[in-house]
């Protein structure tokens, strides 16, 4: 702060705040304790302004007050603990009061909403399948446990030394099989277009123009000349499966970077050995005079068609969208899924909970086929759009006695007791969560780890200490 022209004169954080609800008993003497928890801490600063002219004064006034307001948390690092950090919040007004012209002190009172000092975050790596690590701080810490799977597991549990622990899936007793619940029917690398033919027909627009490959994904190259009436236009190509699929998943890596000022759609059909569309999604900006995409889930064709659009929970929140759009047919439920995915491959801006039950079984025809489908609107700017990825996988069903795999070489489990969360390849996954599993935390002092099954993972887990 001196930097400024700042001096702290005083810094001091209040006591921790327990909050206690008790209960009256008539006939007893004095109460019941129901509840304990720690509530809010305060943060008392005082502060001293130095500057050279009446000028500075008012300039370094007004750095202080956007510098301490904020809708989001401030941290604060101390010189006297600069490996550990609060969190603040102001709530209060304040002023400074004049010295001089130049000169003046002020207090400000700061909350901390999470009422805990944090270290430095470490982390731990398991050297077998138990570990033993040590909290130094003075609270209980949250941990995050990464799994890097090394061979198939139908369950993946992690437990501490009382007994509690996480787990999803299950374990095999010696009258039961292992399951391969799914099984890959194909994989694209959208590298080349041999053994993809031209698309014929699109059900909201004009096949034109060529679809090409970067050696990465599949571009359009060309959107045609503008047909009349005006529609959405552009090249498609589609291939076939080696097998007819009745239950399946298929997952689409797409990417569409979007402006004000153009448009864009990318839609993924799939079709029955008859080119009759059965399902189709994909994801589109539609608006010439604004940057927004949504996602789009239709079932039928025109004819008989049932329709999901979903958006962000912005308007902005899935512009220069890259990530993963999915379809999943189990019996008679259609499950959509669209997703950004982040710089550290987990799935972000999420919207996983539309379902559609095919009560009347119209859309239960077996898939042969899938076509891609990239357009514009033929009096916009193009837009950077792409297909990298497809994966295609047929569902199989169990018996009784069968239980399926829910994790795989190569595949990363991550248990955050930080925030709640299971994750597989950075996809939320708590619909795998064990009944009695739950998220606990590392208590002050040593902690006793152990993950199950034995020999199936690379495990480590990641914590930053806690102070009262």
């Amino acid at each position: 702060m001196h930097d400024i022209g700042v001096w702290v004169e005083s810094f001091h954080i209040f006591s921790p705040n327990v909050r206690r609800t008790k209960i009256s008993v008539s006939g007893m003497s004095g109460s019941h304790l129901a509840n304990s928890q720690e509530g809010d801490r305060q943060v008392s600063i005082t502060m001293h302004l130095e500057t050279d002219s009446a000028g500075e004064f008012d300039q370094l006034k007004h750095q202080l007050f956007y510098l301490f307001y904020s809708e989001d948390e401030l941290t604060i690092i101390r010189d006297l603990t600069p490996n550990r950090e609060i969190h603040v919040l102001q709530e209060n007004d304040y002023d400074i009061e004049n010295i001089t012209q130049s000169d003046g002190d002020f207090s400000i009172l700061l909350t901390m909403i999470d009422p805990y000092a944090y270290g430095q975050e470490k982390t731990a790596l398991f050297p077998s399948d138990a570990v033993t690590l040590t909290n130094e701080g003075t609270a209980k810490a949250d941990p995050i446990f990464k799994l890097e799977v090394i061979q198939s597991v139908t369950f993946a549990m992690i437990q501490n030394q009382d007994e509690e622990y996480q787990m999803i899936g299950r374990p095999t007793s010696v009258d039961e099989s292992k399951f391969e619940k799914e099984t890959s029917i194909m994989h694209e690398t959208m590298s080349t277009l041999t053994g993809w033919a031209q698309g014929t027909f699109v059900d909201n627009g004009y096949v034109a123009g060529e679809m090409a490959t970067d050696g990465s994904a599949f571009i359009a190259s060309a959107y045609g000349s503008a047909m009349t009436p005006y529609a959405w236009q552009g090249p498609s190509r589609k291939t076939s499966f080696s097998e007819t699929l009745q239950d399946f998943r298929a997952d689409i890596l797409v990417e569409q970077l979007n402006t004000a000022g153009e448009t864009g759609m990318i839609e993924i059909y799939f079709l029955d050995a008859s080119n009759n569309t059965i399902a189709k999604i994909g994801i589109e900006d539609i608006w010439s005079n604004r940057a927004k995409i949504q996602g789009k889930f239709q079932l039928g064709d025109l004819n008989n068609r049932e329709s999901i659009y979903v958006e962000a929970d912005t308007d902005s929140g899935w512009n220069n969208f890259n990530g993963i759009i999915r379809v999943v047919r189990e019996g008679n439920v259609w499950r959509p899924y669209w997703a950004k995915i982040d710089s550290n491959g987990n799935h972000v801006w999420r919207k996983s909970r539309e379902r559609y039950v095919d009560v009347e079984e119209e859309y239960l025809s077996p898939v042969a086929q899938i076509q891609v489908a990239i357009r514009k609107w033929p009096t916009t700017d193009n837009i950077t759009q792409k297909v990298k990825d497809i994966k295609v996988y047929k569902i199989n069903n169990p018996n009784d006695d069968q239980i399926p795999y829910v994790a795989h070489l190569g595949d990363v489990i991550t248990f955050d007791h930080k925030k709640d969360e299971i994750l597989i390849n950075g996809e939320e996954r708590t619909d795998l969560k064990a009944f009695g599993g739950q998220y606990f935390k590392l208590k002050n002092g040593e902690n006793q780890l152990i993950v199950q099954p034995s020999n199936s993972f690379e495990t480590s887990v990641r914590y930053r200490d806690r102070y009262r």
